[in-house]
């Protein structure tokens, strides 16, 4: 209410601005219409005063305008053009390098110096002349002196029963000559069971064929002893099994 109480007071305040001056011109004048010869009085002006109850009227105070929202303007949007995208890879053929390094091969490696031979030091004095040897030749060695060779065998093999019939080859060759052998079968106490004996005569070879009865069980040995003509003498042994 109290705005419009002083809008209408501000309307009379204009209204009385305006008419003011046209009420002074129009008083005590004569209703002739003035000639265009005479000069129209200049008005008064005529000053409003305003009476000691009418109330200012207060003017709105100024207010700052708001800001309003900053919109982030768009990116533009590239538009598609014709213009063609150059390749990215060249178009020849040229053969592109491998990225993968290739292992290096195995380098032999080098081979150790060799035992190089530590020079001998300058003589310091020139040694003399060793004085000359008498060459002696060398001794001729004396061929040994070998004796009779012996041979014991068992055409039946070496295992028997008891009471079977044993044979025994004896073989004795010496190119110096043989003058004869013995022969015996003993027992693990060098009991001799069986014996014999034959002469030779001076032969390069000379034999027996010997048969007896294996009579004891157990083991036995047959013992050969040969003699050549230079009286050396040669012993030879062999093995005979006795079971059940």
């Amino acid at each position: 209410m109290d705005i419009m109480k002083k809008y209408r007071l501000l309307w009379k305040f204009i209204l009385a601005v305006l008419l003011l001056p046209m009420l002074a011109c129009n008083t005590g004048a004569p209703l002739v219409t003035p000639t265009p010869t005479k000069t129209p009085k200049p008005l008064k002006p005529v000053q409003a005063t305003l009476s000691p109850t009418d109330t200012p009227i207060a003017l709105p105070a100024k207010t700052e305008p708001t800001p309003l929202p900053t919109v982030p303007k768009a990116s533009p949007v590239p538009v598609a053009t014709d213009t063609p995208i150059p390749p990215t890879v060249p178009p020849t053929d040229t053969p592109l390098p491998p990225t993968n390094t290739p292992p290096p091969t195995n380098t032999p490696a080098p081979l150790p110096p060799t035992h190089t031979p530590i020079p001998k030091p300058p003589p310091t004095a020139t040694p003399l002349p060793n004085p000359p040897t008498a060459t002696v030749p060398a001794a001729t060695p004396t061929p040994a002196v070998q004796g009779p060779q012996v041979t014991i065998e068992l055409p039946d093999g070496n295992t028997y029963k008891t009471g079977e019939e044993v044979t025994l080859v004896i073989t004795v060759r010496d190119s110096n000559g043989i003058e004869g052998f013995t022969w015996s079968v003993f027992n693990q106490g060098k009991q001799n069971l069986v014996t014999g004996s034959k002469k030779c005569n001076g032969a390069t070879e000379c034999s027996t064929r010997e048969k007896f009865k294996a009579a004891l069980k157990g083991q036995f040995e047959i013992g050969v002893e040969a003699k050549n003509s230079q009286n050396i003498r040669t012993i030879q042994r062999g093995q005979l099994y006795v079971g059940n």
